[in-house]
C-alpha cells in the first residue's frame, strides 16, 4: 500500500483488528462472536439427558407449552454494566410437528424453518438503556421437531452493515460488501466445528453450514475481483481446511471416531473437484498479463490418537502437582508451579518455567540448553502402547528454527508428530490425564498439527514456478517483486515467480 499497489484482502488469517493501510481488507481468523468467544453456539431442547456443560457453546433446557417453546438467548455484555451482565433476546418458536416445520418470532420478524434447514441470516438487536442496541446475525436450524423439540443457534455474529467489533479497514468495506451481496458470516471460524464435535449438528449439517459459507465468500471474492482493475485481490476459502478436519474419518479405515453414513465418504474427494471448479471459474476472469497463485499453508493428515504432553511431563518428573493435587483440573489450576520445569500448552509446543519470563519460573536460563536435550532425548523415541507405533517425528529446538522479532514468544520446543498423532484435546488446556495416548473420538479428524515435512501444502501458479523447493516465506517477497517493490532486507524468503 505504501507503494501505491492498492490490496483488497478478504479474509486472509489472522487479520483481526483490521490494520488501516492503502486498500480494504475483511478481518478473518480471531474475528470474535458478539459474545467475545470465538463462536460459542446455542443449542435449545427439550431432552433433560442432552443439557450438560459442553465445550464451545451451551446446551439449554426449554419447556414446551403447547406448541410454543419460548427461548432466551445470551448475546454481548452489557456495555455499562460494572458486572458485565449479557444483554438477551427472547424468543418464541411455535411447532407444526405435522410436516415438521416451526415459526419463530424475533421482535417483528417472523421466519419459517424446516426441521433439519438452516435458515438465512437473521438479524438481532440486543438492546439496552434509552433507545440504544448492539446488532448481529444469527442462523438457526431446527434440528427435531415432535415428541420433542431441538433448535440450534449459531454463534451471534458481528453484524457487517453495523458492526458493534472492528472487522474491516475502511469500516465501511464491510458494510459494502453486504450490500452488493447480501448478509454474511463474520466470525473468524464460520464452520461450527465445536458444535459437531458437541453433537450439536449431525454430518449433514455441518457439510450444509461449510457450503453456504463458501457460497457466501465465492459471491464476496468474485465482486471484488471484478472491482480490482489492477492491484492484488487475495481471498481465503475455508471449506478445505474445515471439511477435511471433520471428515477425514470418512477416508481413514483405521480411525476409531463414529461414522454417521458411508455416503460421507465421497466429501473429501468432491470437496476437490468444487474447488477445482472454483479455481476455473476464476482463471476464466483472468486478464492477459494476471498473476494467480493458488495457495495452501499446510496439508492434512489422519488424527487418530493424542498424546498428552503434561501427562508425560508430570511422569518424567518435569510437572509437579500439588500436594493432594488430581488430574483432570483445566488450564493447570493443580500445578506446584514451585517445583515445575516445563510445562505443554497449546497445540505444538513445550515451554520452560524459565526465571525473568514465566511468573512463577525456577529454571535459569543458564540451565535451559541443557533442559531442553534432555526433554528431547526422552520424549523424542516414545512409542503408542497401543501397537508401538512412533508418535513423534522430530522435536525443533524454536531457537533454532525461527528467527526475527518475535522469536522469544514461540514455546521452547515445537513437537512434530507422526502422521495419525497430534496434542490431545485435554492437553492444550493444560489438563493432566491418566493416560498419555487416548483415542481420538471426536468429529474432528483429521488435522495438520504434524511435522511440517510430512504435509507440506499447495502451491501452483499461471507462471513457472523458480524453485523446486518453494516455501511460504517465498510468497511476499515474488508478490513484491511482481509490483516492482523493493524487498526488506529483514524478509525472509526468496522471489520464486
Amino acid at each position: 500500500g505504501a507503494h501505491g499497489v492498492t490490496s483488497n484482502i478478504i479474509r486472509i488469517p489472522i487479520s483481526y483488528p483490521p490494520e488501516k493501510f492503502k486498500g480494504n481488507i475483511l478481518s478473518a481468523m480471531c474475528t470474535p462472536d458478539l459474545r467475545g468467544s470465538q463462536g460459542s453456539f446455542s443449542f435449545f431442547t427439550t431432552r433433560k439427558d442432552v443439557v450438560q456443560a459442553r465445550a464451545g457453546g451451551e446446551f439449554r433446557l426449554v419447556s414446551r407449552n403447547g406448541d410454543a417453546v419460548t427461548c432466551r438467548l445470551e448475546g454481548p455484555p452489557h456495555p455499562f454494566d460494572v458486572n458485565k451482565e449479557a444483554l438477551s433476546v427472547t424468543f418464541t418458536l411455535v411447532v407444526n410437528e405435522t410436516d415438521k416445520s416451526a415459526t419463530v418470532k424475533f421482535n417483528k420478524q417472523i421466519v419459517t424453518l424446516k426441521e433439519g434447514q438452516f435458515s438465512d441470516w437473521i438479524e438481532l438487536e440486543f438492546r439496552y438503556g434509552f433507545r440504544k442496541s448492539i446488532a448481529g446475525l444469527v442462523r438457526l436450524c431446527l434440528r427435531e421437531v415432535g415428541a420433542q423439540v431441538s433448535l440450534y443457534v449459531s454463534p451471534i455474529n458481528v453484524h457487517p452493515e453495523n458492526p458493534a467489533l472492528p472487522i474491516a479497514e475502511p469500516i465501511i468495506f464491510s458494510s459494502w460488501l453486504a450490500k452488493e451481496n447480501g448478509l454474511y458470516g463474520t466470525l473468524g471460524l464460520m464452520e461450527d466445528t465445536w458444535g459437531r464435535n458437541e453433537l450439536a449438528l449431525d454430518d449433514e449439517r455441518f457439510l450444509q453450514q461449510a457450503y453456504l459459507t463458501h457460497a457466501e465468500r465465492e459471491k464476496m471474492f468474485f465482486e471484488t475481483l471484478a472491482r480490482t482493475p489492477e492491484g492484488v485481490c487475495a481471498c481465503v476459502f475455508d471449506a478445505s481446511d474445515r471439511i477435511q478436519h471433520m471428515f477425514w474419518r470418512y477416508i481413514d479405515p483405521k480411525h476409531p471416531s463414529p461414522r454417521e453414513d458411508v455416503r460421507y465418504e465421497a466429501v473429501i474427494p468432491d470437496m476437490y473437484r468444487n474447488m477445482d471448479q472454483l479455481i476455473g471459474r476464476v482463471v476464466a476472469k483472468l486478464k492477459k498479463d494476471d498473476l494467480l497463485i493458488v495457495l495452501s499453508d499446510h496439508g492434512f493428515s489422519s488424527f487418530r490418537r493424542g498424546l498428552n504432553l503434561n501427562t508425560w511431563l508430570e511422569q518424567n518428573g518435569y510437572l509437579v502437582l500439588k500436594a493432594g493435587g488430581r488430574t483432570g483440573a483445566d488450564y493447570f489450576q493443580d500445578v506446584d508451579w514451585n517445583k515445575t520445569r516445563a510445562f505443554g500448552c497449546g497445540l505444538t509446543g513445550i515451554y520452560l518455567n524459565q526465571i525473568g519470563r514465566e511468573r512463577t519460573g525456577i529454571v535459569e536460563p543458564s540451565e535451559s540448553e541443557k533442559l531442553l536435550n534432555q526433554i528431547i532425548t526422552q520424549l523424542e523415541p516414545i512409542l503408542d502402547p497401543q501397537d508401538g507405533s512412533r508418535a513423534i517425528r522430530k522435536i525443533y529446538q524454536s531457537k533454532k528454527v525461527y528467527k526475527g522479532l518475535y522469536t522469544d514468544q514461540a514455546p521452547d520446543l515445537i513437537i512434530g508428530y507422526e502422521p495419525g498423532y497430534r496434542v490431545s484435546w485435554d492437553s492444550v488446556t493444560g489438563v493432566i490425564e491418566e493416560q498419555i495416548f487416548s483415542d481420538n473420538l471426536k468429529a474432528w479428524s483429521g488435522d495438520h498439527q504434524v511435522d511440517p515435512a510430512l504435509i507440506p501444502g499447495v502451491l501452483f501458479s499461471n507462471r513457472p514456478i523458480t524453485s523446486d523447493t518453494p516455501h511460504i516465506v517465498d510468497m511476499a517477497p515474488s508478490i513484491l517483486n511482481t509490483f516492482a517493490v523493493p524487498v526488506p532486507r529483514y524478509m525472509e524468503g526468496k522471489v520464486v515467480l
